[in-house]
């Protein structure tokens, strides 16, 4: 049903066999998880078509949460897809994106690290951890936010 689109859509990016069905097999897992909400966040999922000034890089679809009360844009991909299944759609997209169109913008935002949440989960947690260990040893800086392992020795 949705393989046709998938393809005219993200072909140029994804065109084995293999992909296709493991697309399916998410979008089937999809289907049997419910719904949850964001918590206390006012999340909106936006799709916005980004055109490239460099013609050699391809046009593309930004696939975000706009947090309706910071008036923010914050990446998902590492949100849980259960509660990608509870984000309501901002009116923008609704206008501007097909139903089907926004199912596939939203698998190939979802799966962009791995076909499974487990995965993704694990990979987003071993990132956060191995972030703050790097910021604890690399970032000590002073009260006004200078970091004081950049400056000439006599000036500390």
């Amino acid at each position: 049903m949705l393989e046709k689109r998938f393809r005219e859509l993200y072909g140029d990016y994804c065109d084995s066999e293999k992909s296709i069905k493991d697309f399916e097999k998410v979008f089937l897992n999809l289907k049997s998880l419910k719904a949850q909400d964001l918590d206390e966040v006012k999340m909106l999922l936006l799709i916005k078509s980004i055109e490239e000034e460099d013609e050699e890089i391809p046009d593309w679809h930004d696939v975000s949460g706009f947090d309706e009360t910071e008036k923010m844009l914050y990446s998902l991909v590492d949100t849980r897809w259960e509660k990608w299944l509870g984000i309501k759609i901002h009116p923008d997209t609704l206008q501007n994106y097909d139903p089907k169109d926004i199912i596939i913008h939203c698998l190939w935002e979802m799966t962009f690290y791995s076909y499974t949440q487990e995965i993704i989960q694990a990979y987003f947690r071993d990132f956060r951890e191995g972030f703050d260990k790097e910021l604890a040893e690399d970032m000590k800086l002073s009260s006004d936010g200078i970091k004081l392992d950049d400056l000439p020795e006599n000036e500390c």
